[in-house]
């Protein structure tokens, strides 16, 4: 039987330290989600008949906003944001998808339907985002 001299007594107390700490943090890691922020505002666009529902919106810069996209038409959509580098999945008919952001600068921003050539067709519309 070998004897355990104070090193490696300490040497194991310190390794199964850093295993406990290792396994807390692999097991929390996951749960933890980047804080996008609460949205102050929930905006919805719905797409039928090859328009959208809503063409004009109004926004505060540097406010964090939900965009919910509902398609109600029966072929697919999705919506860019031009300048605000945002954009929704697209989705076929009767899906619904959400995008967050925070735009942070004011001015008029157009978005639009980004499918096939939806936009040219009138599927457009204007977001101004406020001081």
């Amino acid at each position: 039987m070998k004897i355990l001299t104070r090193h490696s007594f300490r040497f194991g107390l310190l390794f199964t330290s850093i295993l406990g700490l290792a396994i807390l943090a692999f097991t929390l890691v996951p749960r933890m989600k980047p804080d996008l922020g609460q949205p102050s505002q929930v905006i919805t666009i719905k797409a039928k008949d090859m328009q959208f529902d809503v063409d004009k919106i109004t926004v505060k810069a540097g406010e964090t906003v939900e965009l919910r996209f509902e398609n109600e038409d029966s072929m697919p959509h999705g919506i860019s944001i031009a300048g605000l580098n945002v954009h929704t999945e697209q989705i076929g008919a009767n899906q619904t998808t959400s995008v967050i952001f925070t735009p942070k600068k004011a001015g008029f921003y157009e978005f639009y339907c980004f499918v096939n050539r939806h936009r040219q067709l009138g599927m457009t519309g204007t977001i101004q985002v406020i001081p």
